[in-house]
């Protein structure tokens, strides 16, 4: 059995950029716009933070 480890580089990310990252258009990003933080005139969004939404957004569909 082999081991490995995935390691994630934390972005900042405009929300044009976290919608292609996610594969999700604007109606599904809705819920993520929660997190965001405001740099000036623009949305900015962590990815550890749309990343904590998408699993609590999983946990939800599954019961949790």
């Amino acid at each position: 059995m082999s081991e490995f480890q995935i390691v994630l580089q934390d972005r900042y990310m405009t929300r044009q950029e976290a919608m292609q990252y996610l594969h999700v258009g604007k109606e599904k990003f809705v819920p993520y716009e929660r997190v965001k933080h405001q740099e000036g005139k623009d949305s900015m969004f962590w990815l550890h933070d749309l990343i904590a939404v998408q699993e609590g957004l999983r946990d939800d569909e599954r019961g949790f």
